[in-house]
């Protein structure tokens, strides 16, 4: 009977060894925008948007994939007013992202994405500052598990 149940104590206790050495801790990357910069364009005779270029660099030590950066414009209103700038919150289309397939750790990536702020006024005038509270950011990435 004692033989029985230190049997079954070794056993659970092999078990436990075994399921707690058995788990893997998840990776997790880690990003950074290292360089922006934003260029007014042209849309048309009376309106322009803002563009941002820059470059991200992945300064964790994990391979990152589908890396998607986008922007905010946290002081533009969201209805389209003359001579104010303005930018759609919720909703981004792809022109409004940039998308790297792949980042090796300290690997660094150009990226470039339109329209995070709109500007329209009634003469052809382009407007006098950038509107303030820019933000870029990494909106999502997977970091490679492998």
């Amino acid at each position: 009977m004692k033989s029985g149940v230190v049997m079954i104590a070794c056993l659970c206790m092999c078990t436990m060894i075994v399921v707690s050495c058995g788990k893997k801790e998840e990776k997790v990357g880690k990003l950074s925008i290292t360089e922006k910069a934003f260029t007014l364009e042209k849309d048309g005779n009376y309106s322009e948007s803002l563009n941002v270029n820059g470059k991200v660099k992945n300064i964790g030590p994990y391979d990152v994939r589908n890396v998607v950066i986008t922007g905010d414009c946290k002081s533009c209103g969201e209805s389209m007013i003359t001579g104010q700038w303005f930018a759609t919150k919720d909703l981004k289309t792809d022109e409004q992202k940039a998308v790297i397939h792949y980042l090796a750790p300290g690997a660094e990536e150009e990226f470039s994405f339109k329209d995070i702020a709109y500007y329209m006024n009634k003469s052809a005038a382009a407007p006098e500052n950038l509107p303030e509270q820019l933000d870029v950011f990494v909106e999502s990435f997977e970091t490679v598990q492998e």
